[in-house]
């Protein structure tokens, strides 16, 4: 059923992108690097690689036209367990952990106005967002399109209040370090870069829900690339935004950075205005995890007989069962995890599922000459597998422990892929 068209293709790459990331990751990054010049590299370095990414995933999308995002994309070209092991992480690490994330940042911004438990509120609204996209597909998408145009007005409206306002008291703070050279090649910087890697993911939302967006081979394409630049262009405004009001001592290792700027640019009563704001953008982030991941269930169900209930929809098009477990397992997360645990792990195995795709497009391309890749897209692949490679490898060494679980969580999709699922019932060109 084809029901999403541009617009509402595009403000789902730039609702998954937009989400817990950008309000949240800057304290974390500034536990390990605090020069100015060298996080807002950071941020650039991140939307590089995501629109190298889009690049790649946008061809891949006219080559294998399903949905699914990574879990078809493997399949297709490496073969069906490996593709099953990227679908296991992607509903995980992709969808359902950032679900339990974004939902649990919503509640420590709205903790700040109203005396509720961030679990309690976050738990709420996964609940009442699910329990409307389950229902309809069509109503849900339009409601998430208000939500995302409501979510850029307002990082908009933040930037310019931080430009012309200004930061007040973030004078007598703490400055930023100065910039050095060395710290761009050290681990520090690129265990911060997991973190901005966090940020921009959902850059290849659109790869997920392909068989319901009309126009498919055109806007598929475009929402990626225009989803990808857009959220670029407002991350870099927006830290810098941050780092212009937000005093360095009081933002380093805090997940509400954006109370902490808006304290300096509007005082204590629009701080709060700004908290409820934040949380009320943070739904649509929560709304399109709740779109896109399902799809990915339904798409295994409809290959693995083992999963097939999964793959049901109701009248209305929509994959209920498929949305209802994922947001069960981001409840487990949300109640039994801490945020950055969580981050680390889901930086890490995205990282390497979302390479693989990369890789493979370049590996199919090789395999099959009649399918020719351009200068952009062979130089974007490149690229992106350079600074991924070089990025996980630092991450293992430095956080041999985060690295290990999520190395842990892949063998263990494979262990369960061979004892439990029907392999007989596979479709038969999964893996050709």
């Amino acid at each position: 059923m084809k029901v999403f068209d541009l617009k509402v293709t595009t403000s789902i790459v730039v609702a998954n992108m937009i989400g817990t990331g950008v309000f949240t990751t800057l304290g974390l990054q500034m536990q390990s690097v605090q020069s100015t010049f060298s996080i807002m590299l950071l941020w650039l370095a991140g939307g590089l690689i995501a629109f190298c990414g889009a690049i790649c995933y946008a061809r891949l999308a006219t080559i294998f036209p399903r949905s699914g995002g990574e879990y078809h994309f493997i399949s297709k070209i490496y073969n069906p367990a490996f593709g099953f092991v990227a679908g296991m992480i992607s509903i995980v690490a992709g969808f359902a952990a950032p679900l339990a994330l974004t939902a649990l940042a919503m509640g420590n911004y709205l903790q700040n106005i109203v005396d509720l438990d961030p679990i309690f509120s976050g738990t709420c609204i996964i609940v009442l967002l699910s329990i409307i996209h389950a229902t309809s597909v069509s109503k849900g998408g339009k409601a998430h399109f208000g939500l995302t145009i409501l979510k850029i007005a307002l990082i908009l409206f933040f930037i310019v209040s931080a430009f012309l306002i200004g930061g007040g008291e973030s004078g007598a703070s703490t400055p930023a370090k100065s910039f050095v050279v060395t710290e761009l090649f050290s681990s520090n910087f690129a265990v911060a870069l997991v973190f901005i890697s966090f940020a921009y993911s959902g850059w290849n939302a659109s790869c997920y829900i392909q068989e319901e967006v009309k126009n498919q081979k055109k806007n598929i394409t475009r929402s990626l690339l225009i989803g990808t630049s857009l959220v670029t262009v407002l991350y870099l405004l927006i830290n810098f935004a941050f780092l212009h009001t937000g005093p360095t001592d009081q933002l380093i290792g805090r997940i509400d950075v954006a109370h902490v700027a808006a304290l300096h640019i509007f005082g204590n009563n629009g701080a709060l205005m700004m908290d409820a704001l934040i949380a009320f953008g943070l739904i649509a982030s929560i709304s399109s995890l709740i779109i896109a991941g399902p799809r990915v269930m339904k798409v295994m169900g409809e290959d693995h007989q083992s999963f097939k209930s999964l793959a049901l929809i109701n009248s209305d098009g929509a994959p209920a069962r498929s949305i209802l477990l994922q947001s069960f397992i981001a409840l487990v997360l949300l109640l039994t995890f801490s945020f950055e645990s969580i981050l680390l792990y889901v930086g890490f195995t995205l990282m390497l599922f979302t390479m693989a795709v990369v890789f493979g497009l370049l590996l199919t391309s090789f395999r099959n000459r009649s399918i020719k890749l351009s200068t952009l897209q062979i130089v974007s692949g490149i690229v992106f597998l350079g600074i991924n490679t070089w990025t996980v490898l630092y991450l293992i060494y430095s956080q041999p422990y985060e690295s290990l679980a999520g190395a842990l969580v892949i063998a263990a999709g494979f262990i369960f892929y061979y004892l439990f699922v029907d392999k007989k019932k596979e479709v038969e060109e999964v893996g050709a």
